[in-house]
């Protein structure tokens, strides 16, 4: 809407005949525009363009170039002052055209172009333009410094802003650190942040405190907890809690002194200064000197607060909430770029005339769809105003007559003109401009110059060594962390090595409700208490579903305060009675199940056991050992979520927990193995046995099919194939192997691939699933 009360004004329409129309837009442009002449009378305010008809012409020569069409009334203007137009130039550069495969490979193409043309002469200044620019900005920013100065990413100084090119037009104000902190600051003060947001907060280096570890510190905490946003009160209680140190607690009493002053409504003007007040009292920006950059940010946020402040009369009093709502939107509007040395790089979203010269141009982005740029009209301004007064944008052919037109000045503005295009947008084809088809003489750019430094990180060969041996285990210890160190091995030795022996870990998030391990040792601990009050099989098949209700019920009970130790905390009140419910209806699923199974006695209930695995001391606990009626036994292990098969084939061992039970329990004569996954109101066993009907829904072989003496020997032969396997296993962890060499389906939700980076370095790995990653 303020687009469109420009071009009325710069058109110099009267604003009746503009607000005339059909479409809402054009009754919502000319209600704007009555209110913004009640508020101009009112606050006895003048508008720009009143001013410009009035000020006296300076004096000395003024000249004009870079225009284009030209409204009447700043047309008016320069006519007034007396300014000369400079004539464009004559197009006489020879044009090369680039065509890359996307537009990655397009921007790669114009950085190779870039260090070329400055490997031959420094001092040339080039100009790159780009209608695309904001969106790509990152992108540049990162092919350019890999290509014009690749030793920017091995050096421990990260540089401040580039002195090779110049990005015009800046970037959103409210994407830079030390305004995103700002922000941060008051919608904390004023309201309620996400977790995510309070950690990003919490490490951002722009609070004033002497302790550097206090933020992580305070992060581990927060963590650990169930919270997944908080208010400035609820965090600074939380900060003031026992056993959280001095910082945190100053950093409690600086945010409670900071909320107490952000109370009640304030016109824009007061809020200004108080918000201003409020991020000092807290400690922002921090003690630390400031960069250069740094320092222009601070002066522009100033600044910002300046023009919220002169919002005044259009905004009028507020609460403080409302006051950072409307500061942030002002930051998210505005565009901002520290000023830096003078780059012989610039780059440019504009196709205006350059109107000085450059060494050289480039101009990408010159696809069919994209150039000439399809009609946009002012939505607020009646169609037939803006084509019957010529505007460009307004139509195909006035698009097109501007496209030509800034080909015809890029070709007058320097001898070497290239412009390119990408054949591909994701999976959509494109296709060249028709107005660089046209063009007579047209050459092909042909790349050349230095490899890009991503380029050649890429590349495998750029360093190779072998480096899959850590350092061994102490075998005088136990392992620590049970069989867990064998599972990751059997799917990635590195994962394993790095998880267990690095303590790299993926960090927690708070989660709401009953924590995942809680849930899991509930279950764990009622099933324990079931089944040492049933005993057998012959006890289960003994009772009725009635009788069984309340057993069941006390069992879950029981559970729960061991787990809480006998006092529920008040905000997990309502999950414990949802799990309580889930539970009993698990338990009750399991308990049918178990009721067709061959009779049993229960024999061991969450044991532990320590084992030898090649020549390694295990610490293992078995959740439940069956013995079987007739001779044999059964170790069953309780999973809390979906059921998975076991992978246990050929040289092939997954999931080698329960194989790990096997050895531990080789005393004993196991007749089957199984997992018993409880979840979504369903029991479901997934394991191996040696024969039918030992386990419900678990294969084996039949005894009415082939003879006992049989099936003993070719399930001890199995057993002690996979024993085998393991005993490798535990053997290459225990050594320190380490090999990045991870089965298909483990990568893609893997959290430690920064450090094998086997995916940054893999060229073009695929998953299980046929899924790029």
């Amino acid at each position: 809407c303020r687009a469109a009360v420009r071009v009325v004004w710069g058109w110099r329409w009267p604003s009746g005949a503009a607000a005339r129309g059909a479409s809402p837009g054009a009754e919502l442009l000319g209600e704007a525009l009555e209110r913004l002449a009640v508020l101009a009378r009112r606050e006895l305010r003048r508008p720009l363009r009143a001013l410009a008809e009035t000020v006296p012409p300076p004096e000395g020569r003024w000249l004009a170039a870079g225009f284009g069409t030209l409204a009447p009334l700043p047309k008016r203007v320069l006519d007034r002052l007396g300014a000369a137009t400079i004539p464009a130039g004559h197009a006489v550069a020879p044009v090369d055209v680039a065509t890359a495969e996307n537009d990655d490979q397009e921007i790669e193409l114009i950085a190779g172009w870039c260090r070329a043309q400055l490997e031959q002469d420094p001092a040339r200044r080039l100009l790159v333009v780009d209608s695309k620019l904001r969106a790509r900005r990152r992108s540049y920013e990162r092919s350019l410094s890999q290509t014009l100065t690749p030793s920017e990413w091995v050096s421990e100084n990260a540089r401040q802003f580039s002195t090779v090119f110049a990005i015009e037009g800046g970037q959103p104000f409210v994407e830079f650190p030390l305004v995103t902190h700002a922000l941060l600051t008051l919608r904390l003060l004023t309201g309620r942040l996400a977790f995510h947001d309070i950690v990003r907060w919490l490490r951002l280096p722009f609070l004033d405190r002497d302790d550097v570890f206090a933020g992580a510190a305070i992060e581990a905490e927060l963590r650990e907890g169930r919270q997944l946003e908080y208010s400035v009160v609820e965090l600074a209680t939380f900060l003031e809690g026992d056993g959280r140190g001095a910082a945190a607690r100053e950093l409690a009493g600086r945010l409670r002194q900071a909320h107490a002053a952000l109370r009640g409504e304030r016109t824009p003007a007061e809020w200004s200064p108080g918000l201003l007040s409020a991020l000092r009292v807290v400690g922002w920006h921090g003690s630390r000197a400031l960069r250069s950059d740094e320092q222009q940010t601070v002066a522009r946020w100033h600044a910002l607060l300046d023009e919220y402040a002169a919002l005044g009369p259009w905004v009028g009093r507020s609460t403080a909430a409302v006051a950072v709502d409307t500061l942030a939107d002002l930051a998210a509007e505005r565009s901002f770029d520290p000023a830096s040395v003078a780059a012989p790089l610039t780059l440019t979203d504009s196709h205006d005339d350059p109107v000085v010269r450059y060494d050289g141009i480039w101009v990408a982005g010159l696809d069919a769809a994209q150039w000439p740029p399809p009609p946009r009209p002012d939505v607020f301004v009646p169609l037939r105003l803006q084509t019957g007064a010529g505007i460009p944008a307004a139509s195909a052919a006035g698009q097109t007559r501007r496209a030509q037109e800034s080909l015809v000045a890029w070709r007058a503005a320097t001898d070497r003109l290239v412009c390119s295009w990408a054949r591909l947008e994701g999976e959509a084809h494109r296709t060249p401009s028709p107005l660089l088809a046209r063009l007579p003489d047209v050459g092909v750019y042909r790349a050349g110059g230095a490899t890009p430094l991503a380029v050649m990180l890429r590349h495998r060969q750029v360093e190779s060594f072998d480096d899959e041996n850590g350092t061994p285990v102490d075998r005088a210890r136990p392992v620590a962390g049970g069989v867990g160190p064998l599972t990751l091995q059997a799917e990635c030795g590195f994962h394993s090595y790095a998880e267990f022996r690095l303590s790299a870990r993926e960090l927690e998030s708070p989660e709401p409700g009953i924590a995942a391990r809680d849930r899991g040792l509930l279950l764990h601990k009622a099933l324990e208490f079931v089944w040492l009050k049933l005993e057998s099989h012959f006890n289960l098949m003994i009772t009725t579903a009635a009788e069984r209700g309340p057993m069941i019920t006390a069992s879950v009970e029981a559970a729960v305060a061991f787990v809480f130790r006998g006092r529920t905390p008040v905000e997990l009140v309502p999950a414990v009675v949802r799990e309580r419910m889930r539970l009993e209806i698990l338990i009750e699923k399991l308990l049918e199940k178990e009721r067709d199974r061959a009779p049993f006695q229960i024999a061991a209930l969450e044991s532990q056991r320590d084992v030898s695995i090649a020549g390694g001391q295990f610490r293992l606990r078995i959740d439940r050992v069956d013995a079987i009626e007739g001779g044999g036994a059964v170790i069953l292990d309780y999973k809390s979520g979906g059921s998975r098969p076991l992978q246990w084939s050929g040289d092939e061992l997954r999931n080698p927990q329960l194989i790990a039970y096997l050895l531990a329990e080789r005393g004993r004569d196991v007749q089957a193995l199984a997992n018993v996954a409880l979840a979504s109101e369903r029991a479901v066993f997934t394991g191996r046995a040696a024969r039918a009907n030992l386990l419900p829904g678990v294969k084996g072989e039949s005894a009415g099919k082939v003879p006992g003496e049989q099936i003993d020997a070719a399930w001890q032969r199995t057993t002690e194939t996979w024993i085998q396997s393991l005993q490798v296993l535990a053997s290459d962890y225990l050594a320190g192997r380490a090999p990045v060499e991870p089965a298909n389906d483990v990568c893609r939700h893997c959290a430690l691939t920064v450090l094998c980076r086997r995916l940054e370095l893999a060229d073009g790995y695929v998953d299980e699933e046929g899924d790029d990653v």
